[in-house]
């Protein structure tokens, strides 16, 4: 991993709303299932219920990298504002520039991409500029590994590189920005703890994320927002 880097490294994590990223922000955070019952730092919602209102950030360490997981409200079809979502974006790099990924989380139970998120997924895009293709990934949930899930999706020869194939023929065919195919990972935060193959798969998938965001590190970020008041 490197030296010790002193400064957190920001992790943004956006998407609409009920798509799990409060489960996720915790997973990262803790490394806990979100059905373990312990306390948690972010508060999740139920469903397409809102629970994160405002902007959360907790700092946290992973391999010698200090982290900073960033959770933001979820956009919907009612509240969604381009303006105001670049005017989140700009709140966030204020706080903490040193900014490793944009993680898009989406349900990867629905290949297709809503008409929202692909506004969502412009506004990244725009606010990232240049650095866009080496900060900005996408997490897929709702993507159990009980072995009844992996069980179901073999019968109908479905596997992760597929699901996230699908999205991603998707996102070309309707001639949307993609993230590399490296960028994207499949991650159950929800996994059963008593379970051992899927507490191995939830967690190698974790380490991957926050391994991909700590590479970052090293790198120079440059937004195309305007930082200054």
């Amino acid at each position: 991993m490197g030296r010790l880097n002193h400064e957190p490294l920001q992790i943004i994590v956006v998407g609409e709303i009920g798509v799990g990223k409060s489960a996720l922000c915790n997973f990262l955070y803790s490394g806990v299932s979100g059905q373990a019952g312990d306390e948690e730092k972010f508060r999740r919602g139920h469903g397409a219920e809102p629970c994160t209102a405002d902007i959360q950030r907790e700092i946290f360490s992973f391999n010698g990298q200090s982290f900073a997981i960033v959770d933001t409200p979820g956009f919907n079809k009612v509240n969604y504002d381009v303006e105001k979502t670049v005017d989140e974006f700009r709140e966030m790099l204020d706080a903490n520039p040193i900014t490793g990924s944009v993680i898009f989380v989406r349900n990867g139970a629905v290949p297709k991409v809503s008409l929202l998120e692909q506004k969502i997924l412009k506004v990244i895009q725009d606010t990232c500029s240049d650095n866009v293709d080496r900060i900005f990934g996408v997490c897929l949930s709702n993507i159990s590994f009980s072995s009844s899930a992996i069980r179901k999706r073999a019968s109908r020869n479905l596997t992760d590189d597929s699901i996230v194939d699908m999205c991603i023929c998707f996102l070309n065919y309707c001639d949307l920005y993609c993230p590399r195919k490296e960028n994207w990972f499949v991650v159950d935060a929800e996994f059963d703890p008593d379970e051992e193959e899927e507490c191995r798969i939830a967690l190698a998938a974790r380490e991957r994320l926050l391994q991909w965001a700590a590479n970052n590190s090293n790198n120079q970020t440059t937004f195309s927002v305007d930082l200054d008041p």
